[in-house]
């Protein structure tokens, strides 16, 4: 959720529309490094509060706009931000409740050691038991295609070329099982640093593991050397484009004693030239 950073005393919560409140109140840090300054939309606040059964419960609160402040006094806008209501029928009390800053999770909370000693053990309890809630649903969500790098996997090009720069890094694998409207491009690719470009987003740096192919546009003839295709005579398969999709056709081609291979076509085509 966030890092405690402070503590807000708030003296007064003004429901405003269904399921936003407007909370005043007075922020205090004994190190002197945080003030009512320092609140951004995106802070938390933890409030404690007490259940039907007497047992302690927990809300979090997400702050939507900065209404005003100075050095200490702040009235800020606030969502609920816990998945399920736990006390007060979600709307916020007064008291003293610690509030912080975005953690690298949005839905965590970390405790400054400063903080430690000053929170009772059973909010500290709470917070972890918060937390504990919070990291079974993230544990529950991950698959191999919501983790940055790796190896992910996906049925088609296009998802692959999808990837969002957040979750890229140079070197990772990706496997396209089942393209819908190019089957040959099916296969294990590499996003290599500076294999067409050193941007990330660029989809021509994924180089294909299994297989070499070769992207030809407009060209009647071309050639390849040794050193990008498999050790031996290559099986060469030209996939000419028609619409949409590429299609096998046939083409002339040629490997001289060194490896290299030369292909060449009647007219001017668009393509893939695949090595296997």
């Amino acid at each position: 959720m966030s890092e405690f950073r402070a503590r807000i005393d708030i003296y007064a919560v003004v429901d405003t529309i269904a399921g936003v409140w407007n909370i005043q109140g007075r922020v205090h840090d004994l190190t002197g490094s945080f003030s009512a300054f320092d609140v951004e939309v995106g802070d938390k606040i933890i409030q404690r509060g007490v259940d039907g059964n007497g047992r302690w419960v927990y809300d979090r609160y997400r702050v939507t706009a900065i209404e005003g402040r100075n050095a200490i006094d702040l009235s800020v806008l606030v969502e609920n931000d816990t998945d399920s209501i736990k006390n007060a029928s979600g709307q916020p009390v007064t008291g003293a409740f610690p509030m912080g800053s975005e953690a690298w999770y949005e839905k965590l909370t970390t405790k400054a050691s400063f903080y430690q000693n000053q929170f009772d053990p059973d909010y500290d309890a709470g917070i972890d038991n918060l937390n504990l809630d919070e990291l079974t649903t993230i544990l529950r969500d991950l698959t191999c295609n919501t983790l940055q790098g790796g190896h992910h996997c996906y049925a088609s090009i296009n998802e692959r070329d999808s990837i969002p720069v957040s979750l890229r890094m140079w070197g990772m694998h990706c496997s396209v099982f089942n393209d819908p409207i190019n089957s040959f491009m099916n296969g294990n690719y590499e996003l290599v640093f500076n294999h067409f470009s050193s941007e990330i987003s660029n989809n021509a740096n994924w180089r294909r593991l299994d297989k070499n192919i070769i992207e030809v546009v407009n060209q009647s003839s071309g050639s390849v050397s040794a050193a990008v295709h498999k050790v031996g005579v290559p099986v060469v398969q030209f996939y000419k484009q028609v619409g949409e999709g590429y299609f096998a056709t046939a083409l002339q081609y040629e490997v001289n004693e060194e490896g290299d291979l030369f292909w060449t076509a009647t007219t001017e085509v668009s393509g893939y030239i695949v090595l296997i």
